[in-house]
């Protein structure tokens, strides 16, 4: 490993044009596959068989009590989201974008801490993915 590596830090999302910082950011691909077992004389699997792929995502945002109001979490109308898009990238790396198409949103769960922060954690899934 080299001496002068760095890694991703935080991670900026675009939802609709409004930009978020993600104070926790989970994206998954499953692809879908799966180990096929068939009777063999070798008695180990023999291969795999497609499936359907699937874009996952678990991500929290801050709730902004003053600032911009493009990335107010409250204003976000979190439950009407079905067929946004979603831009995420490293904030060091603005180039290395990613973009999850037609997202919809199954969950928005606002909470707060003993610190007096609020957040809004979202679980989503996405239609299709593009590196940019």
């Amino acid at each position: 490993m080299p001496k002068d590596a760095r890694y991703v830090g935080a991670v900026v999302l675009e939802i609709d044009g409004n930009e978020f910082e993600a104070m926790d950011f989970q994206y998954n691909h499953n692809t879908g596959r799966r180990p096929l077992k068939t009777m063999n004389s070798s008695g180990r699997l023999k291969g795999y068989a497609k499936g359907v792929a699937e874009y996952n995502l678990n991500f929290t945002v801050p709730v902004l009590i003053e600032g911009d109001d493009s990335g107010d979490a409250l204003a976000m109308e979190w439950k009407k989201i079905s067929k946004g898009k979603l831009t995420y990238w490293p904030l060091e790396r603005p180039e290395a974008r990613t973009t999850l198409q037609d997202m919809f949103v199954m969950e928005a769960n606002f909470s707060t801490s003993a610190e007096g922060e609020g957040t809004i954690a979202i679980v989503a899934a996405a239609l299709g993915e593009i590196n940019e």
